[in-house]
């Protein structure tokens, strides 16, 4: 027992002297559980809810210089939404064209979120316990639904929207607005969130350039939404699109 003892005062100290360690330790267990279980998942033949299948062959015509191009809906994918990063991620794509490559680079960033939230909540808290929060990130069952129920674009959204906050905290408004670019190519309702800051900042009575993201991003939102009806077959936003009976 004194030897227990002893062996828990040297992890309890090494974690209070390292916790930033501790949390890519974190970090790369939750890597490994996860893709070991998208994986899986994909070779028993789990994802039947057709967004895997969707950005994988968006990617891969994509990949090969036929941007965008899809067959599962007749028109191009911004006809659906009006996804920039697509276009980018489609050179990544380009060095393992398969599906599981795309599990495996949303389990990544999904994991990690949890260093800009450890980052962020050290701003409010110890070291040590902005560790326990990005655990929590990890731990919680949400995150995990979404690692392993299908293909998505927002989890990097949200791994962008976490360094957006950061940045916003310390009032360095060049990092913000290059982050809030970045972000609001994830997927046009991006921008609604996005803009959210805007009028955080006209509460806050910050300057003006703070406010400036409420119309801008709005504004993207306006935009965006008028390309897709433009390239969507039907001639509509079909996400804002409602009809009687």
């Amino acid at each position: 027992m004194p030897r227990l003892s002893l062996i828990s005062k040297k992890i309890i100290a090494h974690f209070r002297r390292h916790p930033a360690l501790w949390l890519f330790g974190g970090i790369f267990v939750y890597w490994l559980i996860f893709i070991t279980i998208s994986l899986w998942k994909y070779f028993h033949f789990g994802y039947n809810g057709l967004d895997l299948a969707i950005f994988n062959q968006v990617l891969f015509n994509s990949s090969h210089g036929n941007l965008y191009y899809f067959t599962i809906h007749p028109q191009s994918y911004l006809g659906d939404h009006f996804n920039l990063w697509l276009a980018p991620l489609s050179l990544l794509y380009s060095l393992w064209r398969q599906p599981q490559f795309l599990l495996i680079w949303q389990t990544i960033i999904l994991g990690a979120t949890a260093w800009p939230i450890f980052k962020l909540a050290k701003k409010f808290v110890s070291p040590e316990l902005a560790c326990l929060i990005g655990w929590t990130w990890l731990l919680n069952p949400l995150v995990q639904n979404t690692n392993v129920f299908e293909f998505h674009e927002l989890p990097l959204a949200i791994f962008l929207f976490a360094w957006l906050t950061i940045f916003w905290l310390e009032n360095r408004s060049g990092p913000f607005y290059s982050l809030a670019l970045l972000s609001v190519m994830v997927r046009e309702d991006v921008a609604l969130a996005v803009m959210m800051f805007g009028l955080l900042a006209i509460i806050e009575r910050r300057k003006i350039i703070w406010w400036l993201i409420l119309p801008l991003g709005f504004g993207w939102f306006l935009a965006a939404t008028k390309l897709i009806s433009l390239l969507n077959p039907l001639g509509h936003y079909k996400f804002l699109f409602t009809t009687n009976g």
